[in-house]
C-alpha cells in the first residue's frame, strides 16, 4: 500500500540576512525532488 503523494513546500524567509542559509536549505529540497 505505498501510494505516491505530491507534498508542496514553501521556504519563508524573515529578512535579507536569512538569505545564505535559505539558499542552502532550497537546494536540499532540490535534492529530494
Amino acid at each position: 500500500m505505498n501510494k505516491k503523494k505530491d507534498v508542496l513546500v514553501s521556504v519563508v524567509m524573515g529578512s535579507d540576512s536569512d538569505l545564505p542559509i535559505m539558499t542552502e536549505a532550497a537546494k536540499i529540497l532540490e535534492e529530494f525532488g
